[in-house]
């Protein structure tokens, strides 16, 4: 089998004593207010408690992974989301929710955002087929099969002579949604579940420098750590006062002279 590369986130009430006012009618036999209870209608802020108290926390399963072109990445998945962080030489992020699914990417250096709709974004990726070559979702048949754990987690292994693919199955973990963001974004097998490593014994020659690869052992992704974390809600929540991108190559890469600085002006021709 032959496997191809392409380079490529109050107010205080107070009482306050007065003089009496002559003819002032006497608040004898009036109610007075309980105290300890301050009065909403003069304190915003009344009856509300801080946000470090009351911000509200989900669970999700969050994976540090390196990919092969993205660099150091971290996926945190819900059953009805997904977030995607770039920690590499590409820092963007991903959120994707139900009940629409539209994927928006947005980063926050530039403060500019675009969003797609959930097929579109399957079309396309991250980034053209042309600079990063996709292979097929689906492993295929004939593989030597076993269950492992890594991590603290039982992951599903899938052994061929020249490959070695380990997933998690989707379970309580995500949406066959986030199943296709994630093969959309890396352009590696999924398998129809969550990938945890793809690696392979390459053959044949590079399609860009037709130099030989026969015989290279190749990373294309690695998962260093799975574990269950306790999330704010604002994690899978786009950032306000962001400007709309038309390009996500344009947010996945950065803008221009960050590109060439980098070296990967290649991305934006």
């Amino acid at each position: 089998m032959r496997f191809q590369a392409a380079i490529v986130v109050s107010g205080l009430c107070c009482l306050v004593s007065t003089p009496a006012v002559v003819g002032a009618k006497s608040n004898a036999g009036a109610k007075s207010k309980p105290e300890g209870k301050p009065n909403s209608a003069t304190n915003p802020n009344a009856g509300t408690k801080a946000k470090s108290v009351t911000a509200k926390e989900v669970s999700a399963l969050q994976l540090d992974q390196t990919h092969i072109y993205l660099g150091k990445m971290k996926v945190l998945l819900r059953p009805d989301a997904i977030k995607m962080v770039g920690l590499g030489k590409f820092h963007f992020s991903l959120i994707s929710k139900a009940p629409d699914w539209n994927v928006t990417l947005y980063r926050e250096d530039d403060r500019l955002y675009c969003t797609q709709a959930f097929g579109e974004f399957c079309d396309g990726g991250l980034f053209s087929n042309f600079l990063m070559v996709q292979k097929e979702r689906m492993l295929p048949p004939k593989s030597k099969f076993v269950k492992e754990t890594f991590s603290g987690f039982v992951v599903d292994c899938y052994k061929w002579p020249s490959l070695v693919f380990r997933s998690l199955p989707l379970g309580a973990y995500a949406a066959p949604q986030a199943e296709r963001i994630l093969y959309a974004s890396y352009k590696l097998p999924t398998n129809g579940q969550i990938p945890i490593t793809f690696e392979a014994v390459l053959g044949g020659k590079d399609w860009m420098t037709q130099l030989s690869e026969r015989g290279m052992h190749r990373s294309f992704l690695v998962t260093h750590k799975i574990s269950k974390q306790r999330v704010s809600v604002a994690e899978f929540e786009v950032p306000a006062g962001l400007t709309k991108e038309k390009s996500v190559t344009r947010i996945v890469a950065g803008d221009s002279k960050k590109v060439e600085d980098e070296g990967i002006g290649e991305l934006l021709k």
